[in-house]
């Protein structure tokens, strides 16, 4: 699966991976006809959840004992209706006498309940949406045939059965399955499921496997039977349904499997570059496993308003400006490509092997990350893929940083734990850490590895130990024990180097914190000119010798290529590097480092401006967006009384790049992520006449009525040149919200207001909090209201005597992402005031402030070289 997270760099300079939506409005929607009748609502009422004592309730997961063995699902659905009916017949393996099977179900209409010894009459409740079926007596060892007949409701949310635009699609990960099919919904149960799907007669219907039947139905809808498929746990099982036009993209990879492209009618011209590059896609993942496409078909089908991707086996759901788009947009194509491999290498890693519990989720989604990034830079979909690898690195690096950090591998119970796991952990730490493995064992010996792994575990489950188990039979026993040790870890690993050429033979003393294990590559320059490498498992303490140089080296980089995934402290990363020994990859490695340190408390914000000074003086690009880290790691230091200071200097330090060239007519990648990470830190007030008038141009154009609102616009022209607008831009802006369709364009204008101050926060927050934002939009715009030193105090004011109520309206991982967002307002108040506030969970924010506040007191005064 693939959606949107913000950059460790503070700035959405990502723009050319942003997924966004748009569409025209729903039809309207027809009379529901398909609800329970009285009678069935009777039975259903007979039928009550009830406790009893004769069985202890599970508490979290299901127990053992019960496993399915195959799943065959009756769905009747209309894509312009909300109510839908369901049966299914569960075969089961009963391993014990029981009287109560528990499986899961949520927001279900059980209307009967039976199996071949009897009718099923008490459902008993459990936790995280558990129902007990009890039986009239006890059956088993051996298997029995439940039934169970339902009705539920398909609304418009993304979860379960859910409706867009005349269509209707499912999204059963992490747990939403049990919304449509009562069922044991957990990834350690790879069952055999057969789909019957009953639909209008004129609606193309979809799902994992292809069609084995249709039949005209007497009241003329169809039916449409779906060929058995093995081995799939609940989370993968999809379907899709409505009017849509089927493009041939003829037929894919070793086995030659058909594939298409599923789209709106209308839309087909826009699938060619999706019909062109699937092909190429599978073949360069198929290559890697030498293996072929694991799917019977594969089905590509655009969802007009989706999180991103998800990577059913056979029927693959994009949202649609990711899969559909005009082939001469390089932006589309390169982040086609990317989403498209990324849900491609899922084929095999997390649907051929699956995590046996949410807890290795990483093994999953870090693995797809990794192939098809790979497969991705092997077709060029990338701009800049060093700056895309760093920009991801550094993601993971922040999220590592945080005061409660996670560990790739983390204990999940059930519940709202499994939707936190879907985070820049467990894909962007991921990735890295296996990208960091790869670079220490060597791309042959790590495929064998990872070949071996599926080899040992396909169509069925697996865990972080058994990778771990299939890399130290490629290597080394001590390369696998690594591995684990870092897959538990939480937080940043840090590696300590010290450059020793006083004793013996010049060599790198390191040093690995918190008993971890890391591997460590260096590199140095040569004794007969170029560079040379130096690798080492470092744990309490290695030598990493230089053999290839006689002198004591003039320079160290303490992470070769900027690949590994660690963050250096000590002397060899405080010095100087030469430009043209280094990769862009490693200058950027370098000054996360240093912003690792501001981070950690080890650099003062004082020594780190030298280091922003000097990179910034380079002339060099990717020098100079390194340079912007580590301002972005001193600017929650920087007290009220110097920010005035600071952002002037700052303006200055960068002045060729605030230039209205520069800001307005980036040509690349990397000068737009400079662009954007420079507006994060200058405020609008330091920056020349001419480029706050040309800003002022473009705003008026967007805010104009029948304006293109454009989202980057409004975010950048505000930061620019709204610090000056006063009441008439708000009124201006709170115009172009009330009537703004896009939640991207809302949310912009939302977060861009905050540059208008203090005097504006309650009627920002107001219409954040009556408008039609959606809970991850409106956390959005309440972090940032709240972390804008700006308005940060007078949000706070307005905001802290609704905040349980604000929390009761919001998703619960949205809610938990609020207060923990809370941290970085580095405000004594707010902690004081959170501290006192009982029923809630706040203990990561205060420590994050308690940090940043101990780090701000101990930084000394601010001084700008």
């Amino acid at each position: 699966m693939t959606g949107l997270r913000p950059s460790m760099y503070g700035v959405a300079f990502a723009a050319g991976l942003l997924v966004g939506a748009c569409g025209s409005a729903e039809p309207p929607q027809r009379k529901v006809t398909s609800a329970p009748p009285p009678a069935v609502a009777a039975v259903v009422a007979d039928a009550a959840i009830v406790a009893s004592a004769s069985a202890p309730t599970p508490t979290a997961r299901l127990p053992d004992g019960v496993t399915p063995l195959a799943y065959d699902l009756r769905l009747e659905v209309n894509p312009t209706e909300v109510a839908f009916r369901g049966h299914v017949a569960i075969r089961v393996r009963l391993d014990a006498p029981t009287r109560v099977i528990w499986l899961h179900a949520k927001d279900l209409v059980f209307v009967e309940s039976k199996y071949a010894g009897g009718t099923i009459t008490r459902l008993r409740a459990g936790p995280h949406d558990l129902h007990g079926l009890e039986l009239p007596r006890s059956e088993g060892p051996g298997e029995i045939t439940i039934e169970l007949s339902y009705t539920g409701r398909a609304d418009k949310d993304q979860k379960g059965l859910f409706r867009q635009k005349g269509f209707l699609f499912s999204q059963a990960e992490a747990a939403l399955a049990r919304r449509f099919v009562p069922s044991f919904d957990e990834p350690r149960f790879k069952t055999p499921w057969r789909i019957t799907l009953v639909v209008p007669k004129t609606d193309v219907a979809l799902a994992n496997a292809p069609i084995a039947k249709e039949t005209a139905l007497p009241d003329g809808r169809r039916e449409v039977v779906f060929e058995e498929i093995a081995a799939l746990p609940t989370y993968l099982v999809a379907i899709a349904v409505g009017p849509f036009a089927l493009v041939d993209g003829g037929r894919v990879g070793r086995n030659k499997v058909p594939l298409r492209i599923v789209v709106p009618k209308g839309a087909e011209r826009r699938a060619a570059y999706a019909v062109k590059m699937t092909s190429t896609i599978v073949e360069a993942i198929e290559r890697y496993f030498d293996q072929p496409l694991p799917l019977a078909k594969l089905d590509l089908v655009s969802v007009p308003e989706l999180f991103g991707a998800m990577e059913h086996p056979g029927l693959v759901t994009f949202a649609s400006d990711i899969l559909l788009g005009e082939t001469r947009d390089g932006g589309f194509r390169r982040r086609f490509v990317r989403v498209c491999a990324h849900e491609i290498a899922h084929q095999w890693m997390g649907n051929l092997v699956t995590p046996a519990w949410w807890d290795d989720l990483w093994l999953s989604e870090a693995f797809a990350t990794f192939l098809g990034d790979k497969a991705a830079a092997e077709l060029g979909a990338f701009s800049d893929e060093a700056l895309s690898m760093q920009i991801d690195r550094g993601e993971a690096l922040a999220a590592d940083a945080e005061p409660a950090p996670r560990a790739l591998r983390r204990t999940i119970a059930a519940g709202d734990d499994i939707d936190d796991t879907f985070d820049a952990i467990a894909y962007e730490k991921g990735r890295a850490v296996l990208v960091m493995f790869e670079r220490y064992v060597g791309a042959d010996v790590f495929r064998t590895a990872l070949r071996a792994y599926v080899n040992a575990h396909a169509r069925g489950n697996a865990t972080t130990a058994d990778f771990a188990a299939a890399l130290a039979s490629a290597s080394s026993p001590e390369v696998g024990r690594a591995l684990v040790s870092l897959a538990e870890h939480a937080g940043t690993p840090i590696v300590e180097l010290r450059l020793r050429c006083d004793a013996g033979p010049p060599a790198v003393v390191a040093h690995a914190r918190d008993r971890l294990t890391v591997p460590v590559c260096i590199r140095y320059p040569a004794s007969g000119g170029g560079g040379a490498r130096a690798c080492a498992l470092v744990g309490e303490r290695a030598e990493l010798l230089l053999p290839a140089t006689a002198a004591c080296p003039s320079w160290v980089v303490g992470n070769d290529g900027g690949l590994g995934y660690f963050q250096v402290s000590g002397q060899v990363s405080a010095g100087t590097l030469p430009l043209s020994a280094t990769t862009p990859g490693e200058r950027l490695a370098f000054a996360v480092d240093i912003a690792g340190g501001v981070t950690r408390g080890e650099l003062t914000p004082s020594v780190a401006a030298t280091h922003v000074a000097r990179l910034a003086a380079t002339g060099d690009p990717y020098s100079e967006l390194g340079a912007l880290s580590i301002a972005t790691a001193i600017e929650p230091l920087v007290g009220d009384g110097d920010r005035a200071a600071w952002g002037a200097w700052l303006a200055r330090t960068f002045r060729k790049r605030l230039t209205v060239k520069a800001l307005f007519g980036p040509r690349v990648y990397l000068d737009h992520a400079i662009r954007d990470a420079l507006l994060a830190v200058v405020p609008g007030s330091a920056l020349d006449r001419a480029v706050v008038t040309r800003a002022r141009t473009i705003l008026d154009r967007e805010l104009a009525p029948g304006g293109d609102l454009d989202p980057g616009w409004i975010g950048i022209t505000l930061a620019i040149a709204g610090h000056a607008g006063g009441k008439t831009l708000w009124t201006r802006l709170e115009r172009a919200a009330r009537s703004a369709t896009d939640e991207d364009v809302l949310v912009a204008i939302l977060e861009g207001a905050t540059v208008l101050g203090p005097a504006f926060a309650q009627a920002i927050a107001e219409t954040v909090l009556t408008g039609s934002l959606s809970s991850e939009y409106r956390v959005s715009a309440l972090l940032e209201l709240l972390g804008d030193p700006r308005t940060r105090d007078a949000a706070w004011t307005i905001l802290r005597p609704k905040l349980p109520e604000i929390l009761r309206s919001l998703e619960a991982t949205d809610a938990k992402q609020l207060v923990d967002g809370l941290g970085a307002t580095c405000s004594a108040p707010i902690r004081d005031d959170l501290a006192t506030a009982r029923s809630i969970d706040s203990s990561r924010a205060r420590a994050a402030i308690d940090r940043c506040l101990a780090h701000r007191a101990s930084a000394g005064l601010l001084v700008l070289p």
